[in-house]
């Protein structure tokens, strides 16, 4: 069975503890490829929204009594 390489430490944690839950012992091996940092990479500078986005968010919410999904997005 081949596996991607966990996108964190804690999905890495999650895999490895599934390994040995159904027999008496189990061998993990990682093998990283090249494309794994660039991988990596463009979820590091991706994954977040921009400072200035979730301030404007807060600044409206904070603004409201609650929006739904359709009101904090026109309101933005």
């Amino acid at each position: 069975m081949v596996l991607k390489a966990p996108v964190s430490l804690l999905d890495y944690y999650q895999q490895v503890g599934r390994a040995g839950r159904a027999i008496p012992r189990a061998y993990g091996i990682l093998m990283a490829g090249r494309e794994d940092s660039f991988i990596h990479d463009h979820f590091r500078t991706h994954a977040f929204p921009k400072p200035a986005w979730v301030e404007a968010i807060l600044g409206t919410l904070e603004g409201s009594h609650g929006l739904k999904p359709h009101e904090l997005e026109s309101a933005l």
